[in-house]
């Protein structure tokens, strides 16, 4: 086979293809560099033939000064449409770096100058808690840091008595939903008297109850003239049989005193008495009470000795009273 041997350069054809296309790119140039000077110069020619009157020049001037404003105009514009399309971007985008409520909010001890607001996130983060005063208009603003699954409470000072408030955090995701404001109505300076609901279960929460009793209680609780001014709350009520067994079988091997797990396993079964009672908290009818009524919760232990030491036993039973004491005295220790 004969193989041919005056094939050009390939990259000798590449250069000079290329300097060819650059001095025709630079002839061009050159060409609208000529006509530029050539059109300036025939200007400045008719310029001195033909000075401009005073009208011409003020109307030029003029017509430049309106031309400048417009193009100020529409760059302002266009700046203005450019930031507010950035600032819709940023609000549509989901922060998923701020935290998510877990429980609350829920409204504490309320007194004429004072109120109490209890809320716990999934994260350490700064939250911002702020009270409206729907009387005056007044803001009261408190911003603290808050720790990962740790019930905290924003403490109001100051308030004026009688006066319907707003609550509202900024700092958490979905921030402008309502499940996550609260309302509370200050007291007079010197009440005479006092009205209390007590919620009593026969079921822990998530078990259908009477509508009709929540729907009284939460159009009662957001009136801003309750009839209640705290609701107590029977914590006991809030574990759930399963709940209950799950921490009898870690309460049993940890009294068993069996193995070097008994640390954990009592911890475990604290862990297990918590998630039950953050998760009622929770609960859609309860979670709209305890955002529009001072809470106040007891362990309940008369009602929890006859629902849980008369049937899983004396020594265990004792000591799931104790941590269900502790877990909530977390949160009514804040509240009150």
């Amino acid at each position: 086979m004969r193989v041919r041997t005056d094939l050009p350069d390939v990259r000798a054809v590449e250069k000079a293809e290329a300097e060819a296309v650059a001095k025709v790119k630079a002839q061009h140039k050159a060409e609208e560099e000529a006509l530029r000077k050539a059109k300036n110069s025939r200007q400045k020619l008719e310029e001195e033939l033909y000075p401009p009157t005073e009208e011409e020049i003020e109307r030029k001037r003029k017509e430049d000064e309106a031309a400048a404003k417009k193009k100020k105009a529409e760059d302002e514009a266009s700046i203005a449409l450019a930031k507010k399309s950035a600032e819709d971007q940023i609000l549509n985008q989901k922060d998923t770096t701020l935290p998510i409520v877990i429980t609350g909010p829920i409204v504490g001890k309320v007194t004429h100058r004072s109120a109490v607001i209890l809320l716990e996130v999934d994260r350490r983060a700064t939250v911002t808690c702020t009270a409206y005063d729907c009387s005056t208009g007044l803001r009261h603003v408190i911003r603290q840091r808050l720790d990962a699954v740790k019930p905290k409470t924003f403490r109001f000072d100051g308030l004026d008595a009688d006066a319907p408030h707003l609550v509202f955090f900024t700092g958490i995701q979905n921030e402008d939903e309502t499940v996550h404001k609260a309302t509370f109505r200050t007291t007079v300076q010197r009440p005479t008297a006092a009205s209390f609901y007590f919620l009593v279960r026969d079921e822990a929460p998530g078990v259908p109850d009477s509508s009709d009793y929540w729907k009284w209680l939460a159009t009662d609780a957001s009136n801003s003239r309750s009839r209640a001014h705290t609701v107590v709350h029977f914590a006991s009520d809030l574990l759930d049989e399963v709940t209950l067994d799950q921490v009898q079988t870690m309460l049993s091997l940890y009294l068993r005193d069996e193995d070097e797990d008994d640390e954990a396993q009592f911890m475990i079964a604290k862990k297990l008495i918590r998630q039950q009672f953050r998760r009622a908290l929770s609960f859609p009818n309860l979670r709209r009470i305890l955002a529009t009524s001072p809470s106040l919760f007891i362990p309940g232990s008369w009602r929890f000795h006859n629902k849980v030491l008369t049937e899983r036993g004396s020594e265990c039973g004792c000591v799931m009273q104790g941590l269900l004491d502790d877990v909530v005295d977390e949160y009514q220790g804040q509240l009150w």
